[in-house]
């Protein structure tokens, strides 16, 4: 029990430097079920319970006590931003927004916080700046390509998977 412990702490960790690198999974969308999703969303699920089971539900609550008077305004937006969801036109659309949009950086702060002292912040520097040279050599040569097959620089709906 214990070694698996240890490699989920070790795995939790290298997710969190591999976040960065993982952003641009943002533009792979699929549906489960009824339920639009995308494969960073998925990256995230899975973050989230390899950390919970190599650090317990006890890194959640350090990570959310860490922040400290941050906590309030957190929390504040947070219910404030799920109220609004029930003045859309569409509640399910506006859910799903929330999550992607308020939920899910709310939860990925607070275990990043929770695990900042796991984490070696120079390979998460690296990583962003890995992240940042991917996407834009990806841009540049992207757009004389999109120009050629779409006609436009900025359509990219060849990404989604319905």
């Amino acid at each position: 029990m214990g070694l698996m412990m240890k490699s989920d702490k070790r795995v939790a960790a290298r997710m969190a430097i591999f976040l960065p690198l993982a952003l641009p999974l943002y533009l792979l969308r699929f549906k489960i079920g009824p339920l639009p999703t995308t494969a960073l969303e998925i990256y995230l699920l899975i973050w989230f319970v390899v950390a919970t089971f190599g650090y317990g539900l006890g890194s959640w609550k350090r990570g959310w006590m860490a922040l400290g008077e941050w906590r309030y305004a957190i929390l504040a937006w947070t219910i404030a931003s799920l109220a609004s969801v029930f003045w859309s036109p569409s509640i399910v659309t506006g859910l799903g927004l929330w999550r992607a949009y308020v939920l899910e950086p709310v939860l990925v702060f607070v275990l990043l916080v929770s695990l900042r002292d796991v984490i070696d912040r120079k390979k998460i520097e690296y990583a962003m700046c890995g992240v940042i040279a991917i996407v834009t050599a990806w841009a540049v040569s992207i757009s004389k390509c999109t120009r050629v097959i779409c006609g436009s620089v900025w359509s990219v709906s060849f990404f989604t998977l319905d």
